[in-house]
């Protein structure tokens, strides 16, 4: 079954790589992800490009580097970082409105409904990152179309002086 992450995530694109780690070196049984995605704002992926996925100092790199995992075996690329879309299919540039909420909560249902059709996958699902209303919305759209293989999690990081620090990934 293929593996899938997502994540909902506005400027603490940390949490692709914490979570990562909890799944494939922690969790037991220890997970093969094979595919990443990231719902958030176009300051969001930005940030999260900028982070992540920067050739040179890109953490995503550094993680597969660091923990002996090919990046080429996870599909995670600039097009893997979803920005949510309004209701007229601008790029959202933050969730502040009860109208940009609505579109948020629209499409991020829209999107686990349709990865969740896929028999063939396995989900998992962070809400760690993000408003609380990314990470709501993706944890009921989980509860309405996932399936009993698929996961919901968030990552707690210890100790709290590195919770709030820039630099962890």
């Amino acid at each position: 079954m293929k593996e899938i992450m997502i994540f909902v995530a506005g400027l603490t694109p940390q949490v692709v790589t914490e979570s990562l780690y909890y799944l494939t070196q922690v969790s037991r049984p220890r997970r093969v992800i094979e595919e990443i995605f990231l719902l958030t704002t176009s300051l969001g992926k930005k940030k999260a490009s900028a982070d992540l996925l920067d050739a040179e100092k890109g953490m995503f790199y550094a993680f597969c580097r660091d923990y002996g995992t090919d990046k080429r075996s996870i599909q995670f690329d600039p097009d893997h970082i979803v920005v949510i879309p309004d209701k007229n299919g601008e790029p959202l540039m933050d969730i502040r409105t009860p109208e940009e909420n609505a579109a948020l909560a629209d499409f991020t249902i829209s999107f686990v409904r349709q990865k969740a059709s896929d028999p063939d996958c396995a989900l998992h699902c962070s809400v760690a990152g993000g408003r609380k209303t990314m990470s709501l919305f993706l944890g009921l759209a989980l509860q309405f179309f996932g399936r009993p293989w698929d996961r919901l999690s968030h990552v707690l990081i210890w100790p709290p002086e590195i919770e709030g620090n820039p630099d962890f990934f």
